[in-house]
């Protein structure tokens, strides 16, 4: 060792990462060694390499599923369960979710950290002979610092078929009481009993049916007689709120309706049987009560005996409903005249249908959708598409039912797409629809910059100050000019809206600047105040507008919130609309603009 240097000992075997390490060095040498304390010049250092992973940007996957993708004669009772290849989180009902068709199945999600193995458990069984999707959204990530998303996945299996028969269910419970003892409970007892008049008996029996697997065509509830009896016996239904092992006479419930079934004398060891097929319509519980007005008591097994009380129930698979729902009316009706403008659009479906939604029952005038709601009424089967504008006078609409429409069939089966026209009244008004012929903005920070390329239209104050100018050539105006709107497109929502003032000198679109921009007439036209984003703006230009020719605007606010608008350039150029009244011809002269899809004022 020299003096004036830096020895080192490596101690990598007993640093694995955070924590208090405390050290000792000894020596078998006469020669002392050396070194500086914390206190010297040098105090002594523990150097620690660590090794930095790269990031991880691997998403997570399925590992495995079950059902398979493509299974059949899955069980009705079946889980759907999925395995990651990686530990996950955001497993949830609304990530792991399970349709038949369009229609989620209600369902509990678990996941199991430690297995990284997901559970959806339906609440109830799955239908027969039934296609099922399964699907898994991004809203699954791995648990990296930069959380990777799951790709969506989805796939479908089909349940096992429905197969005719029939299905037998023991008793869930049954007991008799006594009317001299009634506060005594006999559910424990192996046989059970009814007669009458003193002391009667009576005998309760409920059942669980469950698992169906089509359509109930009968229902009979079987005892088996351990006596001879020459008396005869009724059954009633009854309701469910009793229990075996605390019935008493006192508390039984009395019969609901009239007797369902009767029976005359029964021998030792056969089964009488009631028919019961127009009390049990499908899965539910059912509980019922025998009576007798025999004094010969009419003696029968319970569940505790040898041959419990039983409900046998016989089903019937109905074929599969191959029918595509239809409409049974419509209204307006094909090729009506003189429709109302503010007139809804409605239909009725011969079944019950889902998939009904603003993109699947549309109106359109002629290419460009109707912004509107759309509402359907399962009850009535029907479905309302309210424009949210009123309609244009004198003009061809369309309405169009697509596919995505589909009954509630097991396999559902699609409405085969429905179009028709109709026509809104005529009150010999034109509109006529002009495009800006130029526009641009200005900006007092840039007062030598020219924006009229730009895709946006801005209006702002007070520093930086925007400004927006637009034009447009109005040729063909016959008539006098009943209303003037202008329409300006508002991508971003803004509390200000901007005013409008008229412009009558000249400016070109590539050379107006905020030095060169040419003054306003007169105050304000119009000022609609605040917006929210992707609507149309409009602005009630009405007494600046007379008919054709050059008509100039421009933009102006005092708000430091920006109005930002789309120019000519973007995907919405502004607009003129001008009603005019008187005219000879009647009727829209010009190609349509684009329908409002947002209220700020209504053309009519």
């Amino acid at each position: 060792m020299v003096a004036g240097s830096w020895i080192e000992l490596d101690v990598t075997a007993l640093v694995d990462g955070p924590g208090t390490y405390a050290f000792a060095l000894s020596s078998t040498s006469t020669d002392s060694a050396y070194y500086s304390s914390r206190e010297g010049p040098e105090p002594p250092q523990l150097v620690v390499t660590s090794l930095v992973l790269p990031p991880d940007t691997t998403a997570p996957t399925v590992a495995d599923r079950s059902p398979a993708p493509g299974a059949t004669l899955v069980p009705r009772a079946t889980t759907v369960t999925v395995v990651f290849d990686e530990p996950v989180q955001g497993v949830d009902g609304a990530s792991f979710v399970l349709r038949r068709g369009s229609t989620p199945v209600t369902a509990s999600v678990t996941y199991n950290a430690a297995t990284r193995t997901a559970v959806l458990d339906p609440a109830t069984d799955l239908l027969a002979g039934t296609t099922y999707t399964v699907s898994l959204t991004a809203a699954i990530t791995d648990l990296a610092p930069e959380a990777n998303a799951l790709s969506p996945v989805s796939w479908s299996f089909t349940t096992v078929p429905a197969s005719p028969g029939t299905q037998t269910f023991p008793a869930l419970a049954d007991a008799q009481v006594k009317s001299t003892s009634p506060g005594t409970n006999y559910g424990a007892d192996a046989e059970l009993r009814a007669r009458a008049p003193s002391p009667e008996y009576r005998t309760f029996v409920r059942f669980q049916v469950s698992g169906l697997e089509g359509d109930v065509s009968a229902a009979h509830l079987r005892v088996f007689a351990t006596r001879d009896t020459t008396g005869g016996s009724q059954l009633f239904p009854a309701n469910n709120g009793w229990s075996e092992s605390s019935i008493t006479w006192s508390n039984a419930p009395p019969p609901l309706t009239g007797p369902l079934a009767t029976s005359g004398a029964a021998s030792n060891g056969t089964w009488v049987d009631y028919d019961v097929t127009a009390h049990v319509m499908g899965e539910g519980t059912y509980s019922f009560v025998l009576l007798s007005s025999s004094t010969d008591s009419f003696f029968l097994s319970s569940r505790e005996g040898a041959h419990a009380p039983e409900l046998v129930v016989t089903i019937e698979v109905p074929p599969p409903d191959t029918t595509p729902p239809a409409l049974v009316s419509r209204d307006p009706a094909p090729n009506a005249g003189a429709v109302p403008v503010d007139a809804p659009v409605t239909v009725v479906f011969d079944e019950p249908v889902q998939g009904v939604s603003a993109g699947t029952f549309l109106l359109q005038r002629g290419v460009q959708p109707v912004a509107a709601s759309v509402h359907y009424d399962a009850g009535t089967r029907t479905a309302v598409l309210d424009p949210v504008f009123d309609l244009r006078d004198g003009v061809a609409y369309t309405v169009a039912l697509t596919a995505g429409i589909m009954d509630l069939a097991p396999e559902p089966n699609a409405l085969v797409p429905e179009s028709w026209s109709f026509t809104t009244v005529s009150t010999g008004a034109t509109t006529l629809v002009a495009t800006a012929d130029a526009d641009a903005q200005v900006k007092s920070s840039a007062p030598d910059a020219n924006f009229g390329a730009d895709p946006t239209l801005r209006v702002r104050a007070p520093t930086p100050e925007y400004r927006t100018y637009v034009r447009f050539l109005v040729d063909g105006a016959q008539g006098t000019v009943a209303s003037a709107t202008l329409r300006l497109y508002a991508t971003d929502a803004t509390d200000d809206c901007g005013s409008v003032y008229l412009v009558t000198q000249a400016w070109s679109e590539s050379a107006i600047t905020w030095n060169a921009a040419p003054g306003v007439v007169g105050g304000p036209l119009a000022a609609p105040g605040a917006t929210t984003a992707e609507r149309w703006v409009e602005f009630d230009v009405t007494g600046a507008v007379s008919g054709d020719g050059i008509h100039s605007f421009a933009l102006i606010s005092s708000s430091v919130d920006s109005a930002i608008y789309a120019s000519r350039e973007g995907g919405h150029p502004p607009e003129l609309v001008l009603e005019l009244a008187g005219s000879a011809s009647g009727g829209p002269r010009t190609l349509p603009a684009a329908e409002p899809v947002g209220p700020v004022r209504e053309l009519r």
